[in-house]
C-alpha cells in the first residue's frame, strides 16, 4: 500500500532550538535539521511514525478488474505513519469510467488510527487500477486535540543529530590532542566515537516511538 506525501511535514525543530551562536534563521543550520528530519520523519523515514503536521495519501489497488464490491476494499483501512488527524481524512475512487468520486464521510468514521467503513456500506465498482481506492489524511503532532505536541524525545533527537553534523564541519574537530606550550593540552574525541555515541543516545530516545510499517 504505497503512501504519497502529500504536504511534506512542518518543521518540529528550527535553528533557534540548536545551541550555538549562529543566528535564529540560519540556513545552513536549517537544511541540517531537514537532511536529519528527512531521515527520521513520515513516509521517508525510519521512524515509522509522522511527526511534524503532514499531508498523506494511501492508495490501494483492484487486484483484479472484476473484484466484487463488497469484498474490495475491507471494512477496516488502517492507516499507516501515525498518529492520524480524525478531522481531516476523506476517501476517493476511480470508478468504472476512470473518474475520481467521493465517499460520503457519514459511510465510514476514522478511528484508532484507521478507516472503519459502514456495515451497510457498498461499495461502489471501481476501475482496475493500482490507485483505485485513494485515501488522503492528515498525521503528525498538531499541537493540540487528542495527538498533542511534538514528544520531546523526538525534538531533543533531532537537536542532536544536528549537532553531531555541526561538529564535522568544525574545522578543529578531527584534531586529537592539541598542546600550547606554557599553556596546557586539549584533547578531543575521535568522530566516529562521537557519532556512535549520539547515534546510541538518538536510538534510545525514539525506540519508543518507532512503529513497524507493513
Amino acid at each position: 500500500m504505497p503512501v504519497q506525501v502529500i504536504t511534506p511535514p512542518a518543521p518540529i525543530v528550527t535553528p533557534a532550538d540548536i545551541p550555538g551562536s549562529h543566528a535564529a534563521d540560519d540556513p545552513a543550520i536549517a537544511a541540517m535539521i531537514a537532511a536529519v528530519t528527512e531521515d527520521i520523519d513520515g513516509p521517508g523515514g525510519w521512524l515509522g511514525r509522522s511527526l511534524g503536521k503532514q499531508t498523506l495519501e494511501l492508495s490501494l489497488s483492484s487486484e483484479r478488474p472484476d473484484c466484487s464490491p463488497r469484498s474490495f476494499p475491507p471494512s477496516m483501512v488502517k492507516l499507516p505513519y501515525l498518529p492520524v488527524i480524525t478531522d481531516a481524512v476523506s476517501v476517493k475512487y476511480l470508478d468504472r469510467d476512470d473518474t475520481v468520486q467521493t465517499v460520503d464521510p457519514s459511510d465510514y468514521k476514522v478511528f484508532d488510527d484507521a478507516v472503519w467503513f459502514n456495515p451497510e456500506f457498498v461499495f461502489p465498482a471501481v476501475a482496475a487500477a493500482p490507485d483505485a481506492i485513494r485515501i488522503r489524511y492528515d498525521a503528525g503532532y498538531d499541537g493540540d486535540g487528542r495527538n498533542g505536541p511534538v514528544p520531546a524525545r523526538a525534538k531533543q533527537t533531532i537537536i542532536l543529530c544536528v549537532q553531531d553534523l555541526m561538529r564535522l564541519q568544525a574545522s578543529n574537530f578531527a584534531v586529537r590532542s592539541e598542546t600550547v606550550e606554557g599553556v596546557g593540552a586539549t584533547n578531543y574525541l575521535d568522530q566516529d566515537r562521537v557519532s556512535a555515541i549520539v547515534e546510541s543516545a538518538c536510538e534510545r530516545l525514539l525506540a519508543r516511538l518507532w512503529v513497524p510499517v507493513l
